[in-house]
């Protein structure tokens, strides 16, 4: 995946990134899709939690977020998220020397248990229409 992070001066640095998508049946669907390629890749949507720590942002490390693939045979960009942090990083332009000046990455273990996916609405709310 590409985290995409706008930087000042009209620049966007991109950072690789994986996600963890804990979910069988659509860790199988974006398979499918990657394996077809071409036009079953390009627009292919799906949400998975960070796993990678990102220098300044260590805190990002597990937060939901949602990917798209911008094209055929085009890598994952990361496109939003609920975390308040994560949503920042992805739309605030930030500044070139804390980009460059990021330092070490901190590596920690994803705390907390499994956590509900923002992205995909309970059987009841679907029912509901809310």
């Amino acid at each position: 995946m590409i985290l995409p992070v706008p930087v000042e001066h009209d620049r966007t640095a991109t950072f690789g990134v994986w996600l963890c998508v804990p979910d069988h049946k659509e860790w199988t669907r974006i398979n499918a899709a990657a394996r077809k390629g071409g036009s079953a890749w390009a627009g292919t949507t799906f949400e998975g939690r960070l796993a990678t720590a990102i220098q300044p942002w260590p805190d990002v490390f597990g937060a939901w977020t949602r990917a798209v693939v911008p094209a055929p045979n085009q890598v994952p960009r990361l496109v939003h998220s609920h975390d308040p942090l994560l949503a920042r990083v992805l739309t605030e332009r930030w500044p070139e020397e804390l980009i460059r000046s990021r330092g070490e990455h901190a590596v920690r273990p994803l705390s907390g248990g499994p956590t509900p996916n923002p992205y995909r609405r309970s059987l009841w709310s679907r029912l509901s229409g809310s």
